[in-house]
């Protein structure tokens, strides 16, 4: 986050949607258990799961570090809360995982990207509508005045973050001290809402919610006699079974057979779940990786001007693995088709001298490669003439390309002989670099001569 009020924004908010559920489970708390930690301590642990998100991502992280390290905060979270609750109380259990949950994800997604400014007063208005109902509902039904606590700290938290994003964050001594003001201002006003002006409309608001779960539970009970209904529609079967039962009771081979029917062994609905499991485990696998290669959080930055390196992706490799075969084969029908042109002749023995002393060397001109070509023919007589008359028809083909490309007679022969004599003049030269072949040659070279 660059800004301070960023920061400011999003606790904030999270603070509010923790009160929102604190104040939700004391209003519900006939079916949930409520008492002093829980659902109170849902107001410490959001701000507290939201800087362990931001600590964690000022680094640079993979999406997959963030989604284990926040499931850890979670589990950490719920046995917390569980230690407090006790284990009997089994629905409470399960409200306490689904908010912890859902608290874990809020500050992770908080985290990664702040909250706009519009955000920031759909909380303050949410919070300021839920105040006055919670208050209203709790001066009529009586409730302890330390549950009003909620709703005052998320009233306030989303006044205050409204005032530090629209000031940009830059609040004074004097800003901060106004801002405790208008939070001890907020709580005594719930207080004398709770104590005075609130327990009319309190009775109503208590009214309305005892309608509503009337109606929800009437709505339960007509459900279940309509299923009872639709069940009672499918005659039961008789103890003597049907017609046809009967009929077929004098055949014992039939009913022996149909008492022997396969049925499913626990060898195979083990080896059934162990696929199963093993298909669950490699799937949770492949979406870490996947999550691994998104990366988030940092300030790390590529210095520019540096080598930037990217891993190739498969579609990328194949279009180039298909674009140089492309080529390759191009260049080789290029080859075959003017084999017998002085152009195409010289292109193809540099091909075909590529591997060995004869390469052309760096900075040769055509010219000279050909020349040391020659040198190489030996006593081939018919060979050497063949170079001799390709020289000429090479430069003129490569320095003067206006002329025509006229075909070479001897150019079958030149293909012919020419890799024969550069192996042939390779061997020779490598034996007479060894000992004994090389005091040999050197005597035949003095009896020659």
């Amino acid at each position: 986050m660059a800004h301070k009020s960023d920061s400011v924004g999003a606790l904030s908010a999270i603070l509010c949607q923790a009160c929102m559920l604190c104040m939700a489970a004391y209003w519900f708390s006939g079916e949930i258990r409520a008492g002093l930690v829980f659902p109170q301590a849902l107001m410490l642990l959001a701000p507290a799961l939201y800087g362990a998100n931001r600590l964690f991502l000022r680094r640079q992280r993979s999406l997959r570090a963030l989604v284990l390290a926040n499931l850890a905060l979670c589990v950490a979270c719920f046995l917390g809360l569980a230690l407090s609750i006790g284990p009997d109380e089994r629905l409470t259990l399960a409200v306490a995982a689904a908010l912890c949950a859902f608290l874990t994800v809020q500050a992770a997604r908080l985290a990664i990207t702040p909250p706009a400014l519009s955000r920031v007063i759909l909380c303050l208005d949410a919070s300021l509508v839920a105040l006055v109902l919670f208050v209203a509902y709790a001066a009529g039904a009586k409730i302890p005045a330390y549950q009003m606590l909620p709703a005052a700290v998320g009233c306030a938290g989303s006044l205050l973050g409204l005032m530090v994003c629209r000031t940009g964050g830059n609040l004074s001594a004097r800003g901060w001290l106004f801002a405790a003001a208008v939070f001890g201002l907020i709580l005594l006003c719930v207080l004398l809402l709770w104590a005075l002006v609130a327990a009319p409309v309190g009775q109503g608001v208590v009214a309305v919610f005892g309608a509503l779960s009337a109606a929800v539970r009437f709505l339960g009970a007509l459900l279940a006699r309509a299923a009872a209904w639709f069940a009672s529609l499918f005659p039961e079967e008789a103890t003597g079974g049907l017609e046809w039962e009967q009929d077929m009771g004098g055949l014992p081979q039939a009913q022996a057979e149909a008492q022997q029917a396969p049925q499913a062994s626990p060898a195979a609905m083990a080896a059934v779940g162990l696929v199963l499991l093993a298909a669950l485990v490699l799937l949770v696998a492949w979406g870490l990786h996947l999550l691994g290669r998104i990366r988030l959080g940092g300030t790390d930055v590529v210095a520019p001007g540096g080598p930037a390196r990217t891993r190739m992706s498969l579609t990328q490799g194949l279009r180039r693995l298909f674009a140089s075969f492309a080529a390759c084969v191009g260049l080789r029908i290029w080859l075959f088709q003017n084999r017998n042109t002085p152009k195409g002749l010289y292109y193809l023995l540099v091909r075909r001298c590529r591997m060995g002393p004869w390469h052309k060397r760096r900075g040769e001109t055509p010219r000279e490669f050909l020349l040391r070509l020659r040198q190489s023919a030996g006593e081939d007589a018919p060979l050497q003439a063949a170079l001799d008359a390709l020289i000429p028809a090479v430069d003129a083909a490569l320095y003067a390309p206006s002329l025509p490309n006229a075909r070479l007679s001897d150019a079958r022969l030149i293909r012919r002989r020419m890799g024969a004599s550069v192996r042939g003049r390779l061997i020779r030269d490598g034996l007479s670099r060894l000992p004994f072949f090389g005091a040999r040659a050197k005597g035949a070279g003095q009896k020659s001569a």
